[in-house]
């Protein structure tokens, strides 16, 4: 049974607002803004060679040359991957790479060894899994907005989730090791300043608490629970999720002293935080 690529959303135009990345059948990709206008120069972008049926793939998004302009990746029927700049919709040097079968899966996006520059990893329809070195920064100073299928690991098709597993590159605790007991780290940065929009927050999950129900949560001074970050069943191991300051209506906290809280099952964890205005 076929399937129709789903749409990816990012800031392709770096105007602040949110864009719609579509990757049609017909072999183009087009940006559409919050408007639902199109996008110069994305009116009818080629990604393929073919002109129906050309992708069975969802697009992922990253600024994986390190350029500052978020960078537009996909896969088609005709075997070819495809990664497209951001800043002018021509296609990114090294591409686009051949495999020798159809590309169906979406490809991902990320730094997974962790020297500061892409990777891409791709599952073709050859019965094969790629992982290509792309010798350019991955995504510097940013989180990237749409890197993998429906958005993050956990595929919630939603812009504003977390990503789960962290990819930037503050100083913290760091995947790997035994977790033997439960843990969560001072937040970094911390102090945080609006200027800089954001900090990470690490915890540890051992295996007897691995599975059961877990929170992470910002309070204020008052005990009120100012944003819920993530919530489910705990993985185990060693992960870190992102806060951006804002509430749970979206609105930017103001200065001050705040409490973050980890909780996991009947086992608790608080960390204080200050923001800066």
């Amino acid at each position: 049974m076929s399937k129709s690529p789903s749409p990816a959303l990012a800031d392709m135009n770096n105007d602040g607002f949110t864009d719609i990345i579509y990757q049609s059948t017909n072999g183009g990709v087009y940006v559409f803004n919050r408007d639902g206008n199109l996008i110069a120069p994305w009116s009818n972008v080629r990604y393929s060679t073919f002109n129906s049926g050309a992708s069975e793939s969802s697009p992922v998004v990253a600024d994986i040359n390190g350029d500052g302009f978020n960078d537009i990746v996909c896969g088609g029927e005709d075997g070819q991957l495809m990664a497209l700049s951001g800043a002018n919709a021509s296609v990114l040097p090294g591409f686009p790479i051949k495999l020798s079968g159809e590309i169906r899966g979406a490809p991902a996006l990320g730094d997974i060894d962790a020297d500061g520059k892409t990777e891409i990893v791709v599952a073709g329809w050859d019965k094969n899994v790629y992982v290509w070195d792309y010798d350019f920064p991955y995504s510097p100073g940013r989180t990237p907005p749409w890197p993998q299928f429906m958005h993050d690991a956990r595929r919630t098709g939603f812009a504003n989730a977390p990503l789960f597993v962290g990819v930037d590159e503050e100083e913290g605790p760091r995947p790997g090791g035994r977790v033997a007991q439960l843990e969560f780290a001072v937040p970094q940065p911390n102090p945080v300043t609006h200027g800089t929009n954001r900090t990470r927050l690490w915890f540890g999950v051992p295996s007897a608490l691995a599975g059961a129900r877990y929170e992470l949560g910002v309070y204020d001074l008052s005990g009120r629970l100012v944003k819920r970050v993530d919530s489910g069943s705990a993985p185990l191991g060693r992960f870190s999720l992102e806060w951006d300051l804002r509430d749970a209506k979206g609105r930017t906290v103001d200065g001050g002293v705040y409490f973050a809280r980890f909780t996991v099952g009947d086992r608790s964890l608080t960390r204080k935080l200050v923001v800066l205005q």
